[in-house]
């Protein structure tokens, strides 16, 4: 248990959302649901779950089967990749940025699919490196996570400085929490490998996302707002529209008493 404390905590945070989330929207409508945050944050749960068992089985090489050791880590290392993609994703969704093209969609997707590849085939060549204070693993699977999250994180840079001036304030703070953890994650992951912080660096996101836009209830808020706001415009358009048809009927009347004769008007 001692070198899965950092997780165990990490998943009471997630679980806590979790369940924030799925009462929020019971108490208020499933209808104003429009992202796939909900999918994330299992994807999330389920890294930081694997992220756990394998903290486990790395410091404890002499009594864990093998196999199984390393199915956990492959296991883990898809989930890593499943939720950088996600998050890329969901930035894609949240910005209004939908590619239409094939090509534009291929080139989305290619990182993914060949990180996956590249882990799967690799995952054998895994090594066990022994810390000072804890095991840790390296390998070229582990490297091709790392490069996945370089590039995505550098393809969310672009999409947000493309699309600024379109993107609201709670999902620029969403976007900027992404990328300054994503950076901070990966420099000291790089420097400092023993620091086993994937599990702090996914739900550090998963919160800052939660906090800053996914909330049920300022989602809520907003809808409440809207509604406000098209109801006032609504009330001002209707006088607008009576006041048209009163001026218009004043001047008809207007307009007929001066076509009548001058004999008639004197009558």
């Amino acid at each position: 248990m001692e070198y899965c404390k950092l997780q165990i905590g990490c998943l009471a945070v997630l679980f806590y959302i979790l369940l924030s989330y799925l009462r929020g929207y019971k108490s208020y409508n499933w209808s104003l649901r429009e992202s796939f945050f909900d999918e994330l944050l299992v994807l999330a749960i389920l890294c930081v779950s694997f992220d756990c068992a394998t903290a486990y089985t790395v410091n404890h090489l002499d009594t864990v089967n093998p196999f199984l050791n390393l199915m956990l880590h492959l296991l883990f290392l898809l989930c890593i990749d499943s939720v950088v993609f996600g998050l890329f994703v969901y930035v894609l969704h949240i910005t209004d940025v939908h590619p239409q093209r094939r090509i534009v969609k291929f080139l989305v997707l290619l990182p993914f699919v060949v990180n996956i590849i590249a882990v799967v085939l690799n995952i054998g060549s895994l090594e066990y490196i022994h810390g000072v204070y804890t095991n840790y693993s390296m390998g070229i699977s582990v490297y091709t996570c790392f490069s996945m999250v370089i590039l995505y994180t550098l393809m969310t840079v672009i999409v947000f400085f493309t699309r600024i001036r379109h993107i609201e304030s709670h999902k620029r703070r969403c976007i900027i929490i992404y990328v300054l953890v994503s950076l901070t994650g990966m420099t000291i992951q790089f420097f400092n490998p023993e620091y086993l912080i994937t599990s702090i660096g996914v739900t550090v996101m998963i919160l800052g996302i939660y906090l800053s836009y996914e909330d049920p209830a300022l989602k809520e808020l907003s809808e409440y707002y809207s509604e406000t706001v098209m109801s006032f415009a609504n009330l001002v358009e209707n006088r607008d529209r009576q006041y048209r048809r009163s001026y218009q009927a004043d001047y008809a009347v207007c307009a007929a008493d001066c076509a009548e004769p001058s004999e008639t008007r004197i009558l």
